[in-house]
């Protein structure tokens, strides 16, 4: 006995079930594990998903690890914000995101070297926030964002312990918010109602 193959409603219907739970798009994705060939390097500015800048001059990050002043053994490359330079560096997404609903994920770490509290400061279009670090700690930060026009991701430190000393960026994801996804049994109800349907309709012809 061949296979069946779908009828039009059933494609339908299968397509709504499909759209109602959603899915979330990674737009950005980064560890930096890949950068500079896998080598760590100080004052560097050659990132594939972001540029360095500051408000003041000479702003820059360092991207250390890989037992490159691995403060963190074992997470691959990361970012200290705050490079060996005269001030802190500004990573700015060379990504700009559409308006529309995202959820940013940070995977940050508190300086190696001095006892105390610094924060990383992220800004998404109208979105602010500082997260506070200490020496030592790690923390996923998960924050929903949504744009009203299109904006760039930024992520500095406060500085607070001098130019070549600042909190640690691990990794960054963007993605798109997912539709809310229903709970089984509204999905049962809402398929058994719309097969029933397409089955009346195709009995009635």
């Amino acid at each position: 006995m061949g296979a069946r193959k779908l009828t039009a409603p059933v494609v339908a219907i299968l397509s709504v079930l499909y759209g109602v739970a959603g899915h979330a798009a990674v737009l950005l994705n980064d560890n930096f594990d890949t950068e500079n060939g896998g080598v760590g390097q100080l004052n560097y500015s050659g990132f594939a998903n972001f540029n360095v800048a500051n408000a003041g001059s000479g702003g820059a990050t360092d991207l250390i690890g890989n037992g490159f002043f691995d403060f963190y053994p074992g997470t691959g490359l990361y970012v200290d914000i705050c490079g060996t330079s005269s001030a802190c560096g500004v990573l700015t997404t060379k990504q700009t995101f559409g308006a529309g609903s995202y959820v940013v994920t940070l995977n940050v770490a508190g300086n190696a070297r001095v006892g105390g509290t610094d924060a990383v400061d992220v800004s998404f279009g109208t979105f602010s926030a500082n997260f506070p670090l200490t020496e030592f700690q790690m923390a996923t930060e998960v924050e929903n964002v949504t744009l009203t026009a299109p904006a760039q991701l930024a992520i500095s430190d406060q500085g607070l312990f001098g130019p070549d000393i600042g909190d640690i960026l691990v990794s960054v994801k963007v993605q798109t918010a997912a539709a809310a996804v229903p709970e089984p049994t509204s999905l049962l109800l809402l398929g058994g109602g719309l097969l029933g349907f397409a089955a009346l309709r195709r009995h009635a012809a």
